[in-house]
């Protein structure tokens, strides 16, 4: 519940994506729009939106990174849970760096399951996995 001194900011992010729901205030202009609210004192609301905005992109590796094992603990013991944890954050940052560096368009922004399908397992349906000769 906002509260004396608190601020709300509404952002109209770009055009709707063909075939989402339309939500609110989306229906007549067709964009989609990102509201927050803060009681940061002072600064102006173009520093509070890049600030709100930096912060989403933590939220979202966070997201993929509970994508790439940190959303489970499989063992009981908590040494291996800590070794479990290091290995899924390892993914996750390779996977971030490896879509900043190696990457364009559509797979630099994927979401982990879709770098999955679609870059990870390309190794299973290469020749020699089907039985043919590596070199030709």
């Amino acid at each position: 519940m906002p509260h004396a001194g608190d601020r709300s900011a509404v952002h109209a992010a770009g055009a709707t994506p063909p075939g989402s729901p339309a939500h609110l205030f989306d229906t007549a202009e067709g964009f989609r729009h990102t509201c927050f609210i803060t009681n940061t004192e002072g600064g102006d609301i173009a520093t509070l939106e890049l600030r709100h905005r930096g912060h989403a992109r933590v939220e979202d590796r966070i997201r993929n990174w509970k994508d790439c094992g940190l959303a489970n603990l499989p063992f009981d013991s908590f040494v291996r849970n800590e070794a479990w944890v290091a290995t899924s954050l390892i993914a996750g940052a390779l996977l971030a760096w490896s879509q900043m560096v190696c990457f364009d368009g559509a797979l630099a922004k994927a979401e982990p399951k879709t770098m999955r399908y679609r870059v990870l397992h390309v190794a299973h349906s290469s020749p020699t996995s089907r039985g043919g000769s590596p070199c030709g």
